[in-house]
Protein backbone atom coordinates (compact mmCIF):
# COMPACT_ATOMS: atom_id res chain seq x y z
CA UNK A 1 0.00 0.00 0.00
CA UNK A 2 1.12 3.56 -0.88
CA UNK A 3 1.67 5.54 2.17
CA UNK A 4 -0.11 9.00 0.23
CA UNK A 5 -3.05 6.66 -0.39
CA UNK A 6 -4.00 7.09 3.48
CA UNK A 7 -4.53 10.96 2.85
CA UNK A 8 -6.34 11.08 -0.18
CA UNK A 9 -10.54 11.16 0.36
CA UNK A 10 -12.60 11.19 -2.82
CA UNK A 11 -15.57 13.69 -2.32
CA UNK A 12 -18.67 13.14 -3.50
CA UNK A 13 -20.52 14.98 -6.59
CA UNK A 14 -22.72 17.84 -5.16
CA UNK A 15 -23.61 21.23 -6.52
CA UNK A 16 -23.51 22.37 -3.32
CA UNK A 17 -20.81 22.99 -0.25
CA UNK A 18 -21.84 21.63 3.30
CA UNK A 19 -20.75 23.14 6.27
CA UNK A 20 -20.70 20.82 9.67
CA UNK A 21 -20.18 23.02 12.80
CA UNK A 22 -19.07 20.32 15.78
CA UNK A 23 -19.33 20.72 19.36
CA UNK A 24 -16.35 19.72 20.58
CA UNK A 25 -17.41 19.14 24.30
CA UNK A 26 -20.54 16.52 23.13
CA UNK A 27 -18.50 15.78 19.67
CA UNK A 28 -22.12 16.15 18.39
CA UNK A 29 -23.19 18.22 14.89
CA UNK A 30 -24.67 21.14 15.97
CA UNK A 31 -25.23 23.08 12.67
CA UNK A 32 -25.27 21.97 8.83
CA UNK A 33 -25.10 24.73 6.15
CA UNK A 34 -25.21 23.86 2.88
CA UNK A 35 -24.52 26.88 -0.03
CA UNK A 36 -23.42 27.07 -3.56
CA UNK A 37 -20.82 29.49 -2.27
CA UNK A 38 -17.91 28.96 -0.31
CA UNK A 39 -16.97 32.21 0.45
CA UNK A 40 -20.71 32.39 2.43
CA UNK A 41 -19.77 28.92 4.37
CA UNK A 42 -16.04 30.03 5.39
CA UNK A 43 -17.76 33.67 6.47
CA UNK A 44 -19.98 31.42 8.71
CA UNK A 45 -17.29 28.94 9.71
CA UNK A 46 -15.32 31.69 11.02
CA UNK A 47 -17.66 33.07 13.40
CA UNK A 48 -17.20 29.48 15.53
CA UNK A 49 -13.62 29.63 17.38
CA UNK A 50 -12.02 26.24 17.57
CA UNK A 51 -10.81 26.20 21.00
CA UNK A 52 -14.41 25.18 21.39
CA UNK A 53 -15.61 23.64 17.92
CA UNK A 54 -14.07 21.59 15.02
CA UNK A 55 -15.37 22.61 11.78
CA UNK A 56 -15.53 20.45 8.31
CA UNK A 57 -16.26 21.87 4.62
CA UNK A 58 -16.87 19.65 1.81
CA UNK A 59 -17.73 19.91 -2.09
CA UNK A 60 -16.95 18.64 -5.27
CA UNK A 61 -13.04 19.99 -4.93
CA UNK A 62 -12.25 20.26 -1.20
CA UNK A 63 -12.35 18.15 2.30
CA UNK A 64 -11.52 20.59 5.18
CA UNK A 65 -11.51 19.28 8.45
CA UNK A 66 -10.43 21.54 11.56
CA UNK A 67 -10.41 20.76 14.57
Amino acid sequence: MNDNSVNNHITPHTSEYTLDIIDKTTNEIILIYNNKNVDDLIEIMNGFPLNRYSRKLTGDDMYLWEA
